[in-house]
């Protein structure tokens, strides 16, 4: 990448790091709703983690079969959370690369094509995969202390959790580019929310099917 490009990636995201900054840190007074924000999120970040670490204790203290099931478990969430960050990645596509209000300023600017599209793409990732990737860490964290995982476990979970991050980015912006060419933008927003409401009653009706709370009874299965 040359210094132009270099440069030009960089002007681009300013105004979004800026706006996070002033949002979270206002100049000239205290961050007191930073400060809650903050607190709430270490506050559900330890019960995730109590949570988890019980849970996953239980099963991995039972025979073989409470082991295989915490793995599960654990293969479930991976999943769950790559759909769910592909849907939240659809939604805020359509309005953030289409339906945004600065789409005349900045495709007005001398700056090509794929730059923007960078752009976006950054964007969107940061936008919607931090709240994902920071309330998955303390049930990843959970599962490594339970399953006494080497220390490459933990750099390897950072790097894959930023890895799908990315990666359901890119999937999400382009069902939401495939989906833009088929329908108007706006129908293409109500549709995608849509789908993510189905997509939650579906993982609903799924775990009911399962019956979550039957897993405790390792009796039942042999």
């Amino acid at each position: 990448m040359s210094t132009l490009q270099y440069g030009t990636r960089r002007t681009l995201l300013l105004p979004m790091l800026l706006s996070a900054k002033n949002r979270f840190f206002p100049t000239g007074s205290l961050p007191i709703k930073s400060m809650g924000a903050g607190i709430f999120c270490l506050v559900l970040c330890t019960v995730i983690f109590n949570v988890t670490l019980r849970v996953v204790t239980y099963f991995h203290a039972q025979d073989e079969l409470g082991v295989i099931l915490s793995l599960k478990i654990f293969q479930m969430a991976w999943i769950l959370i790559f759909a769910m960050l592909i849907f939240s990645c659809m939604v805020s596509a359509v309005s953030s690369v289409y339906l945004s209000q600065d789409n005349e300023i900045v495709f007005s600017a001398p700056i090509s094509t794929p730059e923007l599209y960078f752009m976006r793409y950054i964007s969107n990732t940061i936008y919607t995969s931090w709240m994902m990737i920071v309330f998955s860490l303390p049930l990843f964290t959970a599962y490594g202390i339970v399953f006494h995982t080497p220390p490459l476990y933990w750099l390897l979970m950072v790097i894959t959790l930023v890895s799908m991050a990315c990666s359901a980015t890119c999937l999400g912006l382009l069902i939401t580019v495939i989906l833009i060419n088929i329908f108007p933008a706006r129908h293409t927003k109500d549709i995608i929310l849509y789908l993510s409401l189905c997509f939650g009653v579906l993982i609903l009706f799924l775990i009911r099917l399962l019956k979550p709370e039957d897993m405790v009874y390792f009796d039942k299965y042999g």
